[in-house]
């Protein structure tokens, strides 16, 4: 059985690296941070806000209503969709969406 915290909201005193796209989270920044428990196994979640927007909007949840967050997740929902940089700014962000577009144009 797995489940989670609630997310919070917290604001980097130092740098942390985003569990969803493994760029850097940088002091000042906003980011969410949760635990997760899945069998026996803890874990601190911590993602940029727009990363975390990005599977919310391109992969469906799992019944009980999780969404699968690894940093595999984004990557594989945007090849699937294909969404244009003009989407992935509109739900990412402006800096998170072009990282994303730049990444899938590679």
């Amino acid at each position: 059985m797995s489940w989670g915290t609630p997310a919070v909201t917290r604001t980097a005193r130092k740098r942390h690296v985003c569990n969803l796209c493994e760029w850097s989270i940088l002091p000042g920044d906003p980011y969410l941070r949760w635990c997760w428990f899945s069998d026996g196994f803890a874990t601190t979640v911590k993602t940029h806000k727009g990363c975390l927007r990005l599977v919310e909007e391109y992969t469906n949840p799992e019944p009980g209503g999780s969404y699968v967050i690894d940093e595999e997740a984004i990557p594989e929902a945007l090849s699937w969709h294909e969404p244009s940089k003009e989407e992935l700014i509109r739900v990412a962000g402006p800096v998170l969406g072009r990282l994303w577009s730049n990444y899938l144009n590679e």
